[in-house]
């Protein structure tokens, strides 16, 4: 009976080791795949500043099709480039949304196994699922449902009509300082703090996966004495 009791609870150790290490190549797996998304946030709208070619594509495909006087004019290959990115700006906000809720379950279901068999980690895991909470409330593309409500309350996710405004896209210019200072936080600072919120997710998680599947200790070891 007792080689039969402890044979069970081998195997329901072993079950639950797989079921956390197929849970961590997920989150691993959507941290990656957040991780570019971010950084094509940053980097569409790079281009779309730093090119005038470019820029003025994305004004003749956005739905205004107002040009600057002295923009240069943009070629076929640039009206192609610019439908792509308005493809890909759609795309990334999509999948951006879709995949950071998923994040937050595979964390859910991370600190449910370390809860259901008494193992340690579920403080990084749990902070790990908070944090994920705040990203995905900070992702989420509020303006595309607060701007009929005349609430300017951007999310990091921003979108196509985002990128293409006159006056508040990409290629925004002015003297007012703080206007500009609101701008560059818009489309640079807050993807770049949602990146560092990002990796704090990824850090605490996989610290948590490494203490319940016995891979680190919770107490550091001292150094050998001589």
């Amino acid at each position: 009976m007792t080689n039969t009791a402890q044979s069970a609870e081998i195997a329901t150790l072993a079950d639950s080791a797989d079921g956390m290490m197929i849970a961590r190549r997920a989150k691993n797996w959507l941290f990656s795949l957040l991780l570019v998304m971010l950084l094509a946030q940053i980097g569409l709208f790079a281009a779309v500043r730093g090119s005038g070619q470019l820029a003025a594509a994305v004004h003749v495909h956005s739905a205004t099709g107002v040009v600057a006087a002295d923009a240069p004019t943009p070629s076929q290959r640039m009206l192609w480039l610019a439908e792509l990115l308005a493809y890909l700006t759609a795309i990334i906000d999509f999948l951006g949304i879709a995949l950071v809720l998923v994040l937050a379950m595979v964390l859910l279901l991370m600190a449910n196994i370390m809860l259901t068999h008494r193992t340690i980690g579920m403080g990084r895991a749990t902070s790990a699922f908070i944090w994920c909470l705040v990203l995905a409330a900070l992702l989420f593309p509020w303006q595309a449902f607060l701007s009929p409500l005349e609430l300017k309350i951007p999310g990091v996710l921003y979108t196509w009509h985002d990128l293409t405004d006159p006056v508040r896209g990409a290629n925004f210019s002015g003297a007012n300082w703080h206007a500009n200072v609101l701008h560059w936080a818009r489309f640079v600072v807050f993807p770049a703090l949602a990146l560092i919120i990002l990796v704090v997710i990824q850090v605490k998680a996989t610290r948590g996966a490494r203490l319940a599947l016995g891979e680190s200790s919770a107490v550091p070891t001292s150094e050998p004495t001589a």
